[in-house]
């Protein structure tokens, strides 16, 4: 199995745009204190997104609108990172995304309102940087004052026990799957997961709800991890009858997907072999663009440094190293970005 599309992003929407899975959510993300100043009942969902179409490929973000409890109308804006790497400057992307929010706000005449962000990571490493913009920066204290000074919130799925992760059915399983998906444990933990979700195998809402984590399993998961035959004997096992209806209906819309992106060879073959020529040539131009934006800025580059970006088979993370070439200071600037970037 592998992506097809964004199944994260979709995922992601089709769990925390039910209103009661995303209350269920942030009573357990949002600290103690914050929480008891958000009336989670007011929580209204708005369409506007705020990702740069160049980071829709690693981000997904959610903007609510909440009445914080004695001091007015503000909002929650909950930034989900569904990549397996980690992303060192979530803290100027965050600032990019709320200054756009307020700006929002005084083309409305409307008071700028408090903004709380909450980054969702579900990254096969926990996130070891600190939460606050100010941390991007190594300057003397003297010079610390002139810098924007925020925090965020973060709730990092691969820092969490599975035992904390708490709240109704859904949920659990949903925060487990995101903790899992890109880890080599998943096929151990698949079943105890989808055992979650029993439950909603009675009713056909809740089949709707199942066949949608199916169907993100079945996309994202790497074959090393689970495979598609391996996915319908768990399924067969654990949801039975309900389980055995759902799974041609999952293979024909992700075949259905794979065609649309031009994959003509069925859903293991076509993504494994259709897409592999195509996908090493826009890696490898990917990797050629990075490296003509340095040559062309810094001349003759070391020879471990082409190495490093010759190595990395990630579009996603060759489009953040293509900015990097620009703004960076020097090619040792770059390679420094490029190892905290693979670490």
């Amino acid at each position: 199995m592998a992506d097809i599309g964004n199944p994260h992003d979709k995922f992601f929407k089709e769990i925390f745009t039910r209103r009661e899975a995303l209350k269920d959510f942030l009573t357990q993300a949002l600290p103690q204190p914050i929480a008891a100043l958000v009336d989670l009942e007011s929580l209204e969902y708005l369409k506007d997104s705020f990702i740069d179409e160049n980071l829709r490929e690693r981000f997904s973000d959610l903007l609510l609108q909440v009445a914080f409890k004695d001091h007015g109308p503000g909002y929650l804006y909950l930034l989900f990172e569904h990549k397996s790497y980690r992303e060192p400057r979530i803290a100027l992307h965050l600032l990019r995304y709320m200054v756009k929010i307020w700006d929002a706000c005084v083309k409305q005449d409307r008071p700028l309102p408090v903004i709380v962000p909450l980054v969702f990571h579900h990254g096969r490493d926990s996130m070891r940087e600190g939460c606050a913009f100010a941390d991007l920066f190594r300057v003397p204290d003297d010079l610390a004052r002139f810098l924007p000074a925020f925090d965020y919130l973060l709730w990092d799925a691969s820092a969490v026990d599975d035992e904390q992760i708490r709240g109704a059915l859904l949920v659990r399983a949903a925060l487990l799957i995101f903790k899992y998906i890109f880890r080599e444990d998943l096929r151990d933990r698949l079943p105890l997961i989808l055992e979650l979700l029993v439950p909603l195998c009675r009713e056909p809402p809740g089949l709707a709800i199942v066949e949608a984590f199916l169907r993100y399993i079945a996309a994202a998961a790497r074959v090393e991890q689970v495979s598609y035959p391996e996915l319908e004997a768990v399924v067969e096992r654990i949801l039975s009858e309900p389980g055995r209806s759902i799974m041609p209906t999952i293979a024909e819309v992700l075949q259905q997907e794979a065609r649309q992106q031009g994959l003509q060879q069925g859903l293991q073959q076509g993504l494994q072999q259709g897409l592999q020529e195509g996908l090493q040539q826009g890696l490898q131009q990917a990797r050629e663009n990075v490296l003509d934006v340095l040559k062309a800025r810094f001349g003759e580059l070391p020879q471990a440094l082409v190495e490093r970006v010759d190595a990395v088979a990630d579009l996603a993370l060759l489009k953040v190293l293509h900015r990097q070439a620009i703004i960076a200071e020097s090619p040792a600037d770059f390679d420094q970005t490029l190892k905290l970037l693979l670490d």
